[in-house]
């Protein structure tokens, strides 16, 4: 159900191909999301997040989406699981 809400979520590729696969607005905050199929965490999915962080916009949450372990980042980047994804959009 989607509560009659704007989503305001967006995909982003910059004119040098660098891309974000999911931007989501809340409130005037930017939250960041990488899609990944991977079972392993692997640093490299981080990359299009963390240039975006520092390089286009601050991003009040970065987030990695795979199908491992849930873990969270010294510097604060989750990496999530796939079953903790509903619990990001779900309406509090």
């Amino acid at each position: 159900m989607n509560y009659a809400r704007d989503a305001d979520l967006y995909f982003i590729r910059d004119r040098h191909g660098q891309e974000i696969d999911l931007v989501h607005r809340r409130g005037s905050d930017l939250w960041g999301l990488e899609i990944k199929s991977a079972q392993t965490w692997n640093p490299v999915f981080r990359k299009q997040l963390d240039a975006f962080h520092q390089g286009v916009a601050p991003l009040a949450q970065r987030m990695v989406v795979y199908a491992g372990q849930a873990l969270t980042m010294s510097d604060g980047l989750r990496a999530l699981g796939i079953a903790d994804l509903h619990d990001l959009f779900t309406p509090s």
